[in-house]
């Protein structure tokens, strides 16, 4: 099967995805997470747009916001696995509520090992969590100063 990338966007392997959070988390500690996040909401506008793009070639509707909900599942399952992210599962306990589980993401450790947020010895940069195991951050979601 062959995969045509989105524009805007760029192929990089979980391999590669999974060195650079290790990476990041050697150097950052939680705060690995937070920028990582940061750079996933940041290609959301180019996704979202293939993924209209996607489905209205596949389901034949003008726009996503179109598509029957009956579909939705499905729709999203394909379009990421074809994007090499991998499988969803959509669940609708309640009317108002959609449960989406991957349990084969990019994303997640390779072969099921959990990759660290926190140093072994549980205080990341020398900082002090909090008492629920947190790391203290800002609201506006930047990086607390650094200790010296």
């Amino acid at each position: 099967m062959t995969t045509t990338l989105p524009p805007d966007t760029v192929a990089l392997g979980r391999r590669s995805l999974h060195h650079l959070r290790a990476a990041l988390e050697r150097s950052l500690g939680v705060q690995a997470a937070s920028l990582l996040q940061e750079a996933g909401f940041a290609s959301g506008e180019a996704m979202f747009a293939a993924f209209e793009a996607w489905v209205g070639e596949r389901y034949g509707v003008e726009r996503a916001e179109a598509l029957d909900g009956a579909y939705l599942g499905e729709a999203l399952s394909s379009f990421f696995a074809r994007q090499g992210w991998g499988a969803l599962t959509l669940e609708r306990p309640t009317e108002s509520v959609v449960v989406l589980e991957a349990r084969e993401w990019a994303e997640s450790a390779p072969r099921g090992r959990a990759l660290p947020l926190v140093s072994p010895v549980g205080r990341p940069h020398g900082r002090p969590l909090l008492e629920d195991g947190r790391l203290p951050v800002r609201r506006d979601g930047g990086r607390l100063p650094q200790p010296r």
